[in-house]
């Protein structure tokens, strides 16, 4: 029995009735296409919900480790304490709107783990900001290369009078968040495309 080679619904390829039957109107070249792609879809979803409960961990750690390392003191000075309020909200409505998968999350978080991503101590100022730790590969004023741990959530951002202090660090695995962020929008304007 001869059949005619019908077309898939995707490429305009022209396969067996047989093979359409089975991969629901596809050929097997689309149909593994289109598995593959459900698979990295659903795999970055898992990663954006890690990346949402890091940060929402991150805004309720902050202010634990901020009074367990300087006590009720700390809290008394109203523009660190502005500064702390709006990065735990900021870290909170960037967890919550990612976990919902609102494009505002996708922003909110982009933004946030980009200020996390990087350290820098100079002559005059110091920046450092990160969640829950991290895991920083830094550069120091000798060109001396180097792996630092740190378990605690920082915020550090003042001018000081230090001299000949050069250290610049990466946070990795922010900059592995904000990769998959990148991935997920991409997956999101091809699915919006097709």
């Amino acid at each position: 029995m001869i059949y005619e080679k019908v077309p898939c619904t995707i490429c305009g390829v022209f396969t067996s009735p047989e093979t359409i039957k089975v991969t629901s109107g596809i050929c097997r070249k689309c149909f593994r296409e289109r598995d593959k792609n459900q698979i990295i879809a659903r795999k970055n979803q898992n990663y954006l919900k890690l990346i949402s409960w890091y940060q929402i961990a991150t805004a309720i750690m902050i202010p634990l480790f901020i009074f367990l390392e300087n006590g009720i003191s700390e809290f008394n000075t109203s523009s660190i304490f502005t500064l702390w309020v709006g990065i735990v909200i900021m870290n909170l409505l960037a967890g919550f709107f990612l976990l919902k998968n609102q494009s505002l999350g996708i922003y909110l978080s982009t933004i946030n783990l980009i200020f996390q991503s990087f350290y820098i101590i100079t002559n005059s100022v110091n920046y450092e900001y990160h969640g829950i730790g991290g895991i920083f590969i830094f550069l120091n004023q000798n060109f001396d290369f180097g792996l630092t741990v740190e378990l605690n959530s920082v915020i550090r951002n003042f001018i000081t009078e230090n001299t000949s202090i050069f250290q610049f660090g990466i946070n990795p695995l922010i900059i592995f968040f904000l990769f998959i962020i990148y991935q997920s929008v991409k997956e999101n304007q091809n699915t919006k495309l097709s």
